[in-house]
């Protein structure tokens, strides 16, 4: 781009070719983005994007300023998160083993009503801004292993109750859904 721009200045004759010479031979560099440090980042940009999905002015209202958000965030709760993520990362079996960048996500909910009390999406939001709780599809795996067999048990059924494997579709508020294997991971 910056050869472009110095090939056009001396087509306008606003450079000559040998001073664009010399400044192709500069090398570039970068300033980079400043990030603003500000607490929870990914919480707050989690925010933001629901703001804007759910309602059409969003972007403006935030971007005007004057709303007031009330949030479920717990500043405690938040700051233990994130000391917990950085403090884990900074073993040194990381290294040993050739993670050299490793990364984590950290979210914590209320179980009684779900709502959210720490958000932590990424190891140094300043190197990174994608939020790994919101925007990276990853498979839940055996974590979530507990979850159904808690509720099966809390609904009568035990480790020897025979399940049917046949698909089975469920009637819910938008039509009828059956679930399937998306075959992403």
């Amino acid at each position: 781009r910056r050869n472009l721009i110095l090939n056009r200045m001396v087509e306008l004759e606003q450079i000559t070719p040998e001073a664009a010479d010399q400044a192709k031979k500069e090398s570039i560099k970068l300033a980079g983005m400043k990030v603003p440090n500000r607490p929870a980042p990914y919480f707050m940009d989690y925010i933001y994007q629901e703001i804007v999905a759910c309602f059409p002015d969003g972007e403006t209202w935030l971007q005007q300023g004057g709303l007031k958000i009330y949030t479920t965030l717990d500043p405690q709760a938040q700051q233990a998160a994130e000391f917990a993520l950085k403090t884990g990362y900074k073993t040194k079996q990381w290294k040993e083993n050739g993670v050299t960048q490793p990364q984590g996500a950290i979210v914590a909910l209320a179980p009684e009503s779900g709502a959210i009390k720490a958000m932590v999406g990424g190891l140094n939001y300043q190197e990174t801004q994608f939020n790994r709780i919101t925007s990276a599809k990853r498979q839940p795996g055996s974590a979530f292993k507990p979850f159904v067999y808690g509720t099966a048990l809390e609904n009568g059924l035990t480790a020897a109750t025979l399940m049917s494997i046949e698909p089975k579709s469920y009637q819910n508020g938008s039509g009828i859904y059956t679930p399937t294997d998306s075959h992403e991971f």
